[in-house]
Protein backbone atom coordinates (compact mmCIF):
# COMPACT_ATOMS: atom_id res chain seq x y z
CA UNK A 1 0.00 0.00 0.00
CA UNK A 2 2.72 2.63 1.20
CA UNK A 3 4.45 1.20 -2.70
CA UNK A 4 1.38 2.57 -4.29
CA UNK A 5 1.13 6.17 -2.67
CA UNK A 6 4.63 6.88 -3.42
CA UNK A 7 4.02 5.44 -7.13
CA UNK A 8 0.55 7.42 -7.09
CA UNK A 9 2.28 10.53 -5.77
CA UNK A 10 5.81 10.55 -6.98
CA UNK A 11 6.13 14.07 -7.07
CA UNK A 12 5.85 13.71 -3.11
CA UNK A 13 8.38 11.47 -2.72
CA UNK A 14 12.09 12.51 -1.69
CA UNK A 15 13.14 8.91 -1.48
CA UNK A 16 12.01 5.62 0.05
CA UNK A 17 12.61 2.61 2.54
CA UNK A 18 11.16 -0.56 2.35
CA UNK A 19 11.92 -2.52 4.87
CA UNK A 20 10.78 -6.59 5.05
CA UNK A 21 8.03 -5.95 2.19
CA UNK A 22 8.71 -6.92 -1.14
CA UNK A 23 5.99 -5.29 -3.55
CA UNK A 24 2.65 -7.29 -5.33
CA UNK A 25 2.83 -7.96 -8.49
CA UNK A 26 6.88 -7.57 -7.95
CA UNK A 27 8.45 -10.74 -6.75
CA UNK A 28 5.82 -11.27 -3.33
CA UNK A 29 4.14 -13.46 -5.01
CA UNK A 30 7.35 -15.58 -4.85
CA UNK A 31 6.70 -15.99 -1.55
CA UNK A 32 3.31 -17.50 -1.11
CA UNK A 33 4.36 -21.04 -1.97
CA UNK A 34 7.36 -20.86 0.88
CA UNK A 35 5.53 -19.33 3.71
CA UNK A 36 2.40 -21.01 4.49
CA UNK A 37 0.95 -18.15 6.07
CA UNK A 38 -0.38 -16.00 3.55
CA UNK A 39 -2.89 -18.64 2.17
CA UNK A 40 -3.84 -19.77 5.21
CA UNK A 41 -4.16 -16.10 7.06
CA UNK A 42 -6.36 -15.01 3.72
CA UNK A 43 -8.53 -17.91 4.31
CA UNK A 44 -11.83 -17.92 6.06
CA UNK A 45 -10.70 -20.04 8.81
CA UNK A 46 -7.88 -17.92 10.10
CA UNK A 47 -10.61 -15.82 12.19
CA UNK A 48 -12.56 -18.77 12.99
CA UNK A 49 -9.58 -21.07 14.66
CA UNK A 50 -7.03 -17.87 16.29
CA UNK A 51 -10.13 -15.63 17.64
CA UNK A 52 -9.96 -16.30 21.36
CA UNK A 53 -6.43 -18.01 20.84
CA UNK A 54 -4.22 -14.81 19.56
CA UNK A 55 -1.64 -14.86 22.60
CA UNK A 56 -0.68 -18.79 21.77
CA UNK A 57 -0.92 -17.96 17.70
CA UNK A 58 0.87 -14.91 17.78
CA UNK A 59 3.13 -15.58 20.51
CA UNK A 60 4.54 -19.09 17.96
CA UNK A 61 3.88 -17.08 14.64
CA UNK A 62 4.86 -13.71 14.74
CA UNK A 63 6.81 -13.80 17.50
CA UNK A 64 9.03 -17.58 17.29
CA UNK A 65 9.06 -17.83 13.28
CA UNK A 66 9.13 -14.41 12.38
CA UNK A 67 12.17 -13.37 14.73
CA UNK A 68 15.81 -14.56 15.18
CA UNK A 69 16.99 -12.40 18.30
CA UNK A 70 14.61 -13.28 20.93
CA UNK A 71 15.64 -10.91 23.09
CA UNK A 72 14.90 -7.93 21.27
CA UNK A 73 11.19 -8.30 21.77
CA UNK A 74 10.31 -8.11 25.97
CA UNK A 75 7.73 -9.48 27.16
CA UNK A 76 5.75 -6.52 27.70
CA UNK A 77 6.13 -5.60 24.09
CA UNK A 78 4.75 -9.08 22.79
CA UNK A 79 1.67 -8.92 25.60
CA UNK A 80 0.87 -5.57 24.21
CA UNK A 81 0.85 -6.50 20.88
CA UNK A 82 -1.51 -9.76 21.37
CA UNK A 83 -3.37 -7.06 23.60
CA UNK A 84 -4.04 -5.15 20.53
CA UNK A 85 -4.97 -8.01 18.27
CA UNK A 86 -7.68 -8.86 20.03
CA UNK A 87 -9.36 -6.00 20.03
CA UNK A 88 -12.41 -6.09 17.96
CA UNK A 89 -12.25 -6.21 14.32
CA UNK A 90 -8.10 -6.39 14.46
CA UNK A 91 -8.03 -9.75 13.32
CA UNK A 92 -10.34 -8.84 10.32
CA UNK A 93 -8.74 -5.99 9.46
CA UNK A 94 -5.40 -7.60 10.00
CA UNK A 95 -6.20 -10.42 7.41
CA UNK A 96 -7.84 -8.32 5.06
CA UNK A 97 -4.43 -7.17 3.70
CA UNK A 98 -3.79 -11.11 3.05
CA UNK A 99 -7.46 -11.27 1.48
CA UNK A 100 -6.60 -8.12 -0.65
CA UNK A 101 -2.69 -9.73 -2.07
CA UNK A 102 -5.14 -12.02 -4.46
CA UNK A 103 -6.22 -9.87 -6.08
CA UNK A 104 -3.74 -6.53 -5.81
CA UNK A 105 -0.74 -8.04 -8.76
CA UNK A 106 -2.29 -6.43 -11.48
CA UNK A 107 -3.37 -2.86 -9.48
CA UNK A 108 0.42 -2.85 -8.31
CA UNK A 109 2.19 -3.92 -11.97
CA UNK A 110 0.34 -0.79 -13.41
CA UNK A 111 0.42 1.53 -10.30
CA UNK A 112 3.74 1.00 -9.21
CA UNK A 113 4.95 0.70 -13.08
CA UNK A 114 9.07 1.45 -13.56
CA UNK A 115 11.13 4.14 -13.14
CA UNK A 116 10.56 5.47 -9.83
CA UNK A 117 13.25 8.73 -10.31
CA UNK A 118 13.55 8.78 -6.31
CA UNK A 119 16.02 7.09 -4.29
CA UNK A 120 15.15 3.65 -2.77
CA UNK A 121 16.38 1.85 0.29
CA UNK A 122 15.35 -2.05 0.66
CA UNK A 123 16.34 -3.80 3.70
CA UNK A 124 16.03 -7.43 4.77
CA UNK A 125 16.82 -9.60 7.87
CA UNK A 126 19.82 -11.85 7.10
CA UNK A 127 17.73 -14.22 8.84
CA UNK A 128 14.10 -13.38 7.15
CA UNK A 129 13.58 -11.92 3.37
CA UNK A 130 17.74 -12.21 2.99
CA UNK A 131 17.55 -9.64 0.04
CA UNK A 132 13.77 -10.56 -1.59
CA UNK A 133 12.85 -6.75 -0.69
CA UNK A 134 15.88 -6.10 -2.55
CA UNK A 135 15.20 -7.76 -5.50
CA UNK A 136 11.73 -7.00 -5.99
CA UNK A 137 12.63 -2.74 -5.82
CA UNK A 138 15.15 -3.59 -8.13
CA UNK A 139 12.31 -4.16 -10.53
CA UNK A 140 11.18 -0.35 -10.33
CA UNK A 141 14.62 1.20 -9.87
CA UNK A 142 17.56 -0.88 -10.59
CA UNK A 143 19.67 1.90 -8.53
CA UNK A 144 18.38 1.50 -5.22
CA UNK A 145 20.51 0.94 -2.32
CA UNK A 146 20.03 -1.97 -0.55
CA UNK A 147 20.83 -3.45 3.11
CA UNK A 148 20.93 -7.13 5.06
CA UNK A 149 20.49 -6.14 8.73
CA UNK A 150 22.82 -8.86 10.29
CA UNK A 151 21.50 -11.15 12.82
CA UNK A 152 17.67 -10.44 12.29
CA UNK A 153 14.76 -11.93 11.39
CA UNK A 154 11.47 -10.18 10.23
CA UNK A 155 11.42 -7.75 12.62
CA UNK A 156 15.03 -5.08 12.18
CA UNK A 157 13.08 -2.17 14.01
CA UNK A 158 13.26 -4.04 17.26
CA UNK A 159 15.73 -6.51 16.40
CA UNK A 160 18.46 -4.44 15.13
CA UNK A 161 17.26 -1.06 15.99
CA UNK A 162 21.24 0.77 16.05
CA UNK A 163 21.68 -0.80 12.71
CA UNK A 164 18.40 0.15 11.44
CA UNK A 165 19.27 4.02 12.76
CA UNK A 166 22.98 4.21 11.40
CA UNK A 167 21.75 3.27 7.50
CA UNK A 168 18.97 5.39 7.84
CA UNK A 169 21.13 8.07 9.06
CA UNK A 170 23.45 7.41 6.14
CA UNK A 171 21.08 7.37 3.75
CA UNK A 172 19.42 10.43 4.05
CA UNK A 173 22.91 12.04 4.89
CA UNK A 174 23.54 10.84 1.22
CA UNK A 175 20.15 12.71 -0.05
CA UNK A 176 21.71 15.80 1.50
CA UNK A 177 24.76 15.79 -0.16
CA UNK A 178 23.11 14.64 -3.94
Amino acid sequence: AVGAYAALHREDVRAFVAIESPLSGFGLEDLFGAFWHFGFLRSPFAEMLIQGREEEFFRAFAFGDFVYQKSALTESDIDEYVKNQMRAGRLAAGFDYYRALRNSKEFFERTVAPPWSFPVLAMDGDHSMSGLTAKSFARIQPGLKSMLAPNSGHFVQEEQPDFLVRTLLDFTSELRQG
